[in-house]
């Protein structure tokens, strides 16, 4: 029987042994596992750990335990579509990507991890030659009922042999959100080399470490994620690898993004440099910035639990994956009766874990003996501004991070 958790020994990036343990959530079942009926013995429902460590040669931030990706994968519900701003971050993202690399109608393009082909089907509209790789079969679906030139299937080497002799070499290979959720991160930029034409660039988008400390997004920690990217860590392994990561922007995303700009023979552009300078001055490799980070969550912890010792109904509002990082690491999981949101794929669904039933804001009747938790933090004023009659009928209606406050609607 296969092994469904892998423990890291040696960085996943350049190999070495010199690994800090930096920073623990308390472990979590598989975020987007949300089924359509109780099943408590699924290994979704498992707990598994969320510790993060830091190469200390190459400074590449990781899982220190991988959970099986057929585990991980086997039930996942998310779509592109489902992530609010994140289409129209992707129209302009292509207007962008085609001003910056000057891009030419006939430019092929290719896009791993293509979800519902939200993203190529802009650069489609434009006339460019596109092709989407997505291994989840649900958001495939949807991308091929675009018109998008869909393989399902995960990207790797057999992947790429094929992808060569029917496709050829590409223009522009893209992988948004999804590098990091990648195990063998250097057999996947041997494959992108092997795709990539000469004058070609591999561009990718992900949360950054930086800015997930900076903005205290604790909740991105989630075992889909494996890596914690770093322009120092994507720069030391584009060098490893002969490429070179000569731009970034700096993007508003996933609580604070980067997207970097990877080619085969170009130079390091003096802006990547001074992002490199401003992680150690930051401290971002150190132990202690993580801690620090710790003690105000343990502390919004304590004062959530101070004022919930007299309350009985709790309701959660929002079901993404990073709001069970939070139900776990806050030790809400038993405490929560119902979780709202108005992702329909979610409604009527159970929570990973604890199998919490998902409602729909909507269809839900909420009184004054409720408590209501605002558990995607980052949208809280959509959330409000959406659902502010249905949440005024509410007892209490509770911020939880960054910091707990009771919310006057």
């Amino acid at each position: 029987m296969k092994k469904i958790l892998k423990k890291i020994k040696n960085c996943r990036s350049c190999k070495s042994s010199d690994l800090s343990n930096v920073y623990s959530n308390n472990p979590s079942p598989i975020g987007e596992s949300f089924l359509s009926k109780k099943k408590k013995n699924l290994l979704t429902n498992k707990k598994y750990p969320l510790n993060l460590m830091i190469c200390n040669k190459c400074k590449f931030a990781q899982l220190d335990n991988i959970v099986d990706s057929n585990v991980v994968y086997k039930d996942y519900l998310y779509t592109t579509a489902s992530s609010p701003g994140l289409i129209n971050h992707f129209k302009k993202a292509t207007n962008t990507l085609i001003l910056n690399l000057k891009l030419k109608k006939n430019s092929k393009i290719l896009d791993i991890g293509s979800n519902d082909g939200s993203l190529l089907k802009f650069f489609k509209e434009k006339g460019f030659r596109v092709l989407g790789v997505e291994p989840a079969k649900p958001a495939s679906k949807i991308s091929k009922s675009k018109g998008i030139n869909t393989i399902v299937s995960f990207f790797n080497k057999n992947l790429v042999k094929k992808i060569k002799v029917n496709h050829g070499s590409f223009d522009l290979i893209i992988a948004n959100n999804v590098f990091a959720n990648i195990d063998d991160i250097n057999q996947w930029m041997l494959n992108i080399k092997e795709l990539l034409s000469e004058k070609g660039c591999f561009v990718f988008e992900s949360s950054y470490l930086l800015d997930l400390v900076k903005n205290k997004v604790f909740d991105f920690i989630y075992h889909e994620h494996l890596s914690y990217f770093s322009i120092t860590s994507v720069n030391n392994l584009c060098i490893r690898h002969g490429l070179s990561l000569f731009s970034c922007d700096h993007i508003s995303t996933k609580g604070g993004s980067i997207r970097y700009y990877i080619a085969k023979n170009k130079k390091i552009s003096n802006k990547v440099k001074k992002l490199i300078s401003n992680e150690k001055k930051f401290k971002l490799f150190n132990k202690s910035t993580y801690n620090k980070l710790k003690l105000e969550i343990n502390k919004s912890k304590k004062n959530l639990y101070d004022f919930l010792k007299d309350k009985k109904n709790l309701l959660g509002f929002g079901a993404s994956i990073s709001c069970i990082t939070l139900i776990y690491e806050f030790n809400l999981e038993n405490k929560i009766s119902f979780l709202l949101d108005d992702n329909k794929i979610k409604q009527n669904k159970f929570s990973p874990g604890s199998q919490i039933k998902v409602l729909n804001p909507k269809k839900k009747t909420i009184t004054s003996e409720d408590t209501v938790l605002i558990l995607p933090w980052r949208f809280q004023k959509n959330i409000i501004k959406k659902h502010r009659s249905l949440l005024k009928k509410a007892e209490a209606v509770v911020q939880v991070w960054p910091y707990f406050t009771i919310l006057k609607l």
